[in-house]
C-alpha cells in the first residue's frame, strides 16, 4: 500500500468515524452535525477516490475514459464531486470544531 492509498483511506475513515461517534453525543445539534456532516464528507471523499482510481485524468482537469463503462456517469458527476470535496475540506473542520464545542457546552450545563 503506497502513500497515496494511505492518505485516501485516512480521508475516508476520519469523517466516517465522526459519523459513527455521533451516537455518543448528548446534544441533538452536535449529533446531527456529526451524523450528516460525517456522512456527506465520507461520501464526497469516497466518490473522489473512486473517480481517481477508475478514470484517467483528474477531477480538476477533467476525467477521461473510465473502467466498467462508467465514463458518462463520472464525467457528469465530476464537477459536483470536485465541488463537494472542496466544500467539505474547507467547511468540514469548522463543523467538527463547532460540534465539539456545542457538545462540551451541553455536557457542562447538563452534567
Amino acid at each position: 500500500m503506497g502513500k497515496t492509498e494511505i492518505i485516501q483511506l485516512v480521508l475516508i475513515l476520519i469523517p466516517f468515524a465522526c459519523f459513527l461517534s455521533a451516537g455518543r453525543a448528548r446534544s441533538r445539534v452536535a449529533y446531527w452535525i456529526l451524523r450528516v456532516g460525517g456522512l456527506l464528507f465520507a461520501l464526497a471523499m469516497a466518490l473522489s477516490v473512486l473517480a481517481q482510481n477508475l478514470c484517467s485524468g483528474s477531477l480538476g482537469a477533467g476525467l477521461g475514459d473510465c473502467a466498467a463503462g462508467l465514463t458518462g456517469l463520472f464525467q457528469l458527476l465530476g464537477p459536483m464531486i470536485l465541488t463537494g470535496v472542496t466544500a467539505m475540506l474547507s467547511v468540514g473542520p469548522i463543523l467538527l470544531i463547532a460540534a465539539l464545542l456545542i457538545e462540551a457546552v451541553h455536557r457542562h450545563r447538563h452534567g
